[in-house]
């Protein structure tokens, strides 16, 4: 897998966002693989605000979801999940722990 995360300023102040993980999941909701990248921010003198991630699994998860507990801790921020569809992902926002499989 790979592609960029970018921490997208809104409305709302400079955000900085640690510990974001890449989390794969299988169709059962359990969690399959994590991979780190570290620090976001809105503000790039404090963290990244694009990391370019490239990994490798053997794993096939259904859901692939942007996480970390500062996501969930703040308001205002939200997270992509990505869902995969007819081998396709359709990708969602995810605004709290509890909307992770919102799309599924």
């Amino acid at each position: 897998m790979n592609g960029t995360i970018e921490a997208e300023r809104g409305a709302s102040p400079d955000v900085t966002v640690h510990d974001v993980r890449i989390v794969l999941y299988d169709a059962n909701r359990e969690q399959i693989e994590t991979v780190s990248v570290g620090d976001l921010s809105t503000n790039s003198e404090l963290a990244p605000g694009i990391v370019a991630v490239n990994f490798t699994t053997k794993a096939r998860p259904t859901y692939v979801l942007i996480e970390s507990t500062d996501i969930w801790d703040k308001k205002h921020v939200s997270a992509e999940g990505h869902k995969r569809v007819d081998g396709r992902f359709d990708s969602y926002l995810v605004y709290s722990a509890d909307e992770k499989f919102a799309a599924g």
